[in-house]
């Protein structure tokens, strides 16, 4: 069973799997078009990250915008 909750991106785990995803971005994507956020980009207010955690392991992290009103018509 999945335990999912926002994540304030303060702990280790959640770090640490948000560096190698960025690396692996880095290392498989052409110079000019990783569109992976890092650390920064996701802590910006309109962006809210989510973990699921099995266990005390973190095997995913997922993040959603919020998009302003008339972004949406």
């Amino acid at each position: 069973m999945f335990e999912i909750r926002k994540d304030d991106l303060s702990g280790d785990q959640t770090r640490s799997l948000l560096a190698l995803h960025l690396a692996g971005m880095h290392d498989t994507s052409p110079p000019d078009n990783v569109f992976a956020l890092d650390l920064t980009g996701l802590q910006a207010p309109e962006i809210t990250v989510w973990t699921a955690c099995v266990t005390a392991r973190l095997p995913v992290l997922a993040r959603s915008r919020c998009w302003p009103a008339m972004a949406l018509r």
